[in-house]
C-alpha cells in the first residue's frame, strides 16, 4: 500500500539509504535496467510479479554489469514461505519490518 511504502522509505532515509519507489512492475524493471542498486527490495505480492522471472532478470543484469544488486524479498508473516523463493533471492524478510531488521539485513548482505 502507499502508506506502507511511505513508512518503508522513511525507515530507509533514517538509515541514510537512498531509495526509489517503483510505481509499477514495468517501472521497477526499467529502474533496475537503467540504474545500479545495492539492494532491490520487493514485495512478493507485487501485482503480476513472478519471483523466479524477476530474480532471473536481475541476475542476468548483474552478470552484464560490474555492479551487483542483492535481492531482498518481503513476505507476509502469515503467508507460507515458498522454499523455492528463498533460493531465488539473497534474503527473505517479514514485511513487518523495522529499522533494526533492515540494519541487520544490510550489514549481512554488504
Amino acid at each position: 500500500s502507499a502508506f506502507e511504502s511511505k513508512i518503508f522509505i522513511k525507515i530507509l532515509n533514517e538509515l541514510e539509504k537512498t531509495a526509489e519507489l517503483a510505481s509499477s512492475k514495468e517501472n521497477l524493471e526499467e529502474l533496475i535496467k537503467t540504474n545500479n542498486y545495492k539492494f532491490v527490495i520487493f514485495d512478493k505480492d507485487y501485482t503480476d510479479l513472478d519471483v523466479a522471472s524477476f530474480s532471473s532478470m536481475v541476475k542476468e543484469l548483474n552478470n552484464s554489469k560490474e555492479f551487483k544488486s542483492k535481492l531482498v524479498l518481503l513476505n507476509k508473516p502469515t503467508a507460507e514461505n515458498d522454499e523455492n523463493d528463498a533460493t531465488l533471492v539473497d534474503e527473505v524478510i517479514n514485511e513487518k519490518i523495522n529499522k533494526e531488521l533492515l540494519t541487520t539485513v544490510f550489514e549481512k548482505l554488504s
